[in-house]
């Protein structure tokens, strides 16, 4: 179902059963999304390792290109999570993505969250035209997701306060934040003069200090902008500090479709042991299940 929320929550979706992987019931696709390859016994018993998949953070510019393409983006595998900034709109609503993803989005807003997972269930949290913010669920674990937007042209102090008024209400030890904030600083990018001044990130950074965020960037990549004008460095992806050691394979990919590049990470959580009866599965069916895995 498409979302397009000013206000309230949504909350959908299922969770993969281990019998269901075993009996073949479940789709290949739902499988590959909640399943991790590896699987561990302990006797007879079998702990899994679940994960939030790959994140997909970019700003699309409201190039329409740009939009209908994101579903084919970033193959082996495709992300789960996205966080827009400037999609392609029509009479303030988002087209070009899948009508099977949720989407939250605010009418005539600049930034979304989508996900393409259906077993991720999703409750919006918060959605305003440049903030958008969600609670994500994989069985039992929850992190919080938030895609913003500073405009060129608004005041910096100011917006980093809106965003902390919407985060002040919100639990932050498992947060994720990507946008593009139209700064720069050493900590995200290096020092290369544009039209901004050296220290116009100031705001960002006494924001990141006082919730003892961390940032996601690599300060060494090339540039997460660059048109005939010039380049820059404004694309961050900023986490709690509980939840930055579970972030991994950040990548950072030219886009040929938009000004800003793709930046990607993956979120792995800990490990779920068996739920309920505690089902005990014989060696000979783990077995089994790992040639049928290897084999789709």
């Amino acid at each position: 179902m498409r979302l397009h929320l000013g206000f309230g929550s949504y909350k959908s979706g299922s969770s993969l059963t281990l019998s269901g992987a075993l009996s073949g019931t479940n789709s290949d696709m739902s499988i590959k999304n909640s399943l991790n390859r590896q699987c561990y016994a302990q006797g007879a018993l079998v702990f899994t390792f679940l994960s939030f998949g790959k994140f997909f953070q970019a700003k699309l510019g409201r190039s329409k290109c740009a939009t209908k393409e994101l579903p084919n983006l970033q193959r082996d595998p495709f992300p789960e999570i996205y966080l827009i900034q400037e999609p392609y709109t029509c009479k303030g609503k988002v087209l070009g993505l899948p009508f099977s993803w949720k989407i939250l989005a605010a009418e005539n807003g600049t930034v979304l969250v989508a996900i393409r997972n259906n077993n991720i269930s999703v409750i919006a949290r918060h959605v305003s035209k440049e903030i958008v913010v969600a609670d994500l669920f994989v069985g039992s674990s929850l992190i919080t997701v938030a895609s913003f937007y500073i405009p060129p042209s608004k005041n910096k102090s100011e917006a980093i306060l809106e965003l902390e008024e919407v985060l002040k209400n919100l639990n932050i030890d498992s947060l994720v934040l990507g946008g593009d904030i139209n700064m720069r600083r050493l900590i995200w990018g290096p020092d290369i003069p544009d039209h901004r001044a050296a220290d116009d990130g100031g705001p960002f950074v006494d924001f990141i200090m006082k919730y003892n965020f961390k940032i996601i960037n690599n300060p060494n990549s090339l540039s997460t902008f660059e048109s005939r004008n010039g380049k820059s460095w404004t694309d961050v992806i900023i986490s709690s500090r509980g939840l930055f050691h579970k972030i991994n394979d950040w990548t950072f990919t030219k886009c040929m479709f938009s000004d800003h590049s793709y930046l990607t990470f993956n979120i792995a959580l800990d490990f779920v042991p068996p739920q309920g009866d505690n089902l005990r599965i014989s060696k000979s069916t783990i077995s089994g299940l790992g040639i049928w895995w290897q084999k789709n």
